[in-house]
């Protein structure tokens, strides 16, 4: 996975629970983030690509769609998420340390919302972009707000969503 393997890694002198308790936490903030990716692009895959009732075409246009635009996408997400990760995670620690559990729950709640703000900006950003070839807003609707499978749907049900806010 494409995540912030560029960044600077901060480093916490931790030990026992309160290391335990910080990996614990960075778990989920990075399942939760890598999750909400997932949805995004699909829900841009959706939104960018008809689906059309010729199977070649349609793999030949999931094809492009992987090769060319989620790469971007990938970068976009993890650029745009990587500062409130590394403030939330100096935060965990300190909190670790003084095993405050009720903070890092209020923090993990807060890196939920900040995952589904980003998903929405990234998704009207590339949506509505000359990305979208076709320009199809039907489409580009039907794939945020779907009560089945759209963007907001999954953000909604998502399960590593729910354990940052439970």
């Amino acid at each position: 996975a494409r995540c912030w393997y560029e960044a600077t890694m901060p480093l916490f002198n931790l030990e026992g629970d309160a290391l335990t308790d910080l990996k614990h936490h960075v778990e989920k903030l990075i399942l939760a983030a890598n999750e909400v990716l997932e949805g995004l692009k699909s829900s841009l895959k959706s939104a960018w690509i008809k689906d059309p009732t010729n199977e070649k075409k349609k793999e030949r246009d999931r094809k492009k769609f992987v090769s060319k635009q989620a790469v971007f996408i990938d970068a976009n997400f993890w650029s745009v998420t990587e500062p409130a990760f590394y403030r939330l995670l100096a935060e965990l620690a300190e909190l670790a340390e003084i095993s405050d559990e009720d903070g890092a729950n209020k923090l993990l709640a807060t890196w939920a919302i900040e995952l589904k703000q980003n998903a929405r900006i990234l998704f009207d950003q590339y949506a509505l972009s000359s990305l979208n070839e076709d320009g199809d807003y039907k489409q580009v609707i039907k794939a945020k707000h779907h009560p089945r499978n759209g963007l907001e749907h999954f953000l909604n049900i998502s399960r590593a969503l729910k354990d940052l806010a439970a």
